[in-house]
């Protein structure tokens, strides 16, 4: 979706402390709300058909160790693998 072209806009609103990222004037892809503490922590996503995703964001905790077994996803052996690109 990002490239090194700016295609889209973005709108910044200090006072909501809220990010908008859009595609078109008419259009909306991101709002990214941010806490005190200048980290994301709502993010709400409309995709092409206007279904919404909404992110929340919580407990941020730095220099946390992360396992490498944490990051394996294990599929079922009967499962489907479905390229969109």
């Amino acid at each position: 979706m990002f490239s090194d072209e700016v295609s889209g806009f973005v709108k910044c609103d200090e006072k909501k402390k809220k990010i908008y990222i859009k595609k078109s004037s008419e259009d909306l892809d991101f709002e990214i709300s941010i806490g005190k503490n200048w980290l994301p922590v709502k993010v709400i996503q409309k995709d092409q058909t206007g279904a919404k995703y909404i992110y929340i964001f919580k407990k941020y905790r730095n220099r946390t160790k992360v396992n490498k077994k944490d990051f394996l996803l294990k599929l079922p052996e009967d499962v489907d693998i479905i390229n969109m690109q």
